[in-house]
């Protein structure tokens, strides 16, 4: 059997009611020399069994069922168990469009560069709106000033740099830890490009791990996801480092804002506020967010303490 050119990885858990739709949109590709890994993360539900059945249909299917670990856990099996030069992530309640992988190959090719992104409809109900809108362009400078978002949705990137640099997601992250991974990838590449076709659908998901993890747990996740990026601040050149001391910041005042609308502890205040003063480069209108976002948490700290 020949070595497949595009891996598609799938971490898999609990999403029956989307699977089939998932994986079909995956095998109408009119690029079909692909393989697709279902990473079954111990599902309670059929996911692991329609993974199964898809499996014995068509042979470019490869599942692998695993203790519940978190998404990470999952698509690192997959990165340890692809074949192929290049691969996308995909997932399990989002589809690819029809001409995707098509695209991005052509793309990856003709710009002769590093890793590409397609642009991206989101879905809410049964609308569809661009979420991304990339036109087609290549850059090999501040490649991070051009990189749309820091989800994994329509990116194909080069597996010989994932592996030659071991990338992988943090396991103990449940939040930011695609943003990590495309940092560290970005890290190591010289060029990307965009395509202007529309290459993914996102589905609005209230169930997702994103939307029904506990809030505290999320906050504490950015925390340590702002941990590993003070490590990547030191490995990469000075405009990466600045991007990544900029996105410190902005996880630092999301967390607040989430603290705002949940039980929190002062602990956890205290710990943001000690990430934040370590910043160096922090300017006057930072501090001002900073203040107005801790004067609105602990005032809601307050009112909730009096309503009990």
């Amino acid at each position: 059997m020949s070595t497949p050119k595009i891996s598609v990885i799938v971490p898999v858990y609990n999403v029956e009611q989307y699977l089939p739709r998932c994986i079909d949109s995956i095998l109408a590709q009119t690029f079909t020399d692909f393989e697709l890994l279902l990473i079954d993360d111990g599902s309670k539900d059929r996911s692991g069994e329609i993974c199964d059945e898809y499996a014995k249909k068509d042979s470019r299917i490869r599942v692998f069922h695993k203790e519940n670990g978190g998404v990470s856990s999952a698509r690192n099996i997959g990165l340890d168990k692809s074949k192929s030069a290049f691969l996308t992530f995909v997932d399990a309640d989002d589809i690819l469009i029809e001409n995707a992988l098509t695209d991005l190959y052509k793309c990856i090719l003709n710009n002769k560069v590093d890793f590409v992104l397609g642009n991206c409809y989101k879905r809410e109900n049964l609308n569809l709106y661009p979420l991304i809108t990339n036109t087609s362009a290549t850059f090999t400078k501040k490649i991070t000033n051009h990189i749309s978002h820091y989800a994994l949705w329509g990116y194909l990137f080069k597996n010989s740099i994932i592996r030659e640099h071991n990338i992988r997601f943090n396991e103990e992250l449940a939040y930011s830890e695609d943003r990590i991974f495309i940092y560290q990838y970005v890290g190591y590449s010289r060029s990307m490009a965009t395509c202007e076709n529309y290459t993914y659908q996102y589905r609005i998901n209230p169930n997702s791990a994103c939307f029904s993890l506990d809030i505290m747990k999320k906050v504490k996740s950015q925390l340590k996801a702002i941990e590993q990026m003070r490590l990547l601040e030191k490995e990469f050149s000075k405009p990466l480092s600045n991007k990544i001391k900029k996105e410190e910041k902005d996880i630092l005042l999301l967390g607040l804002r989430e603290l705002m609308r949940y039980k929190f502890g002062i602990k956890e205040y205290v710990q943001i506020a000690k990430y934040f003063l370590h910043i160096k480069d922090n300017t006057p209108i930072d501090f001002c967010l900073f203040f107005y976002y801790s004067i609105k948490v602990l005032i809601s700290k307050k009112l909730k303490s009096w309503k009990k």
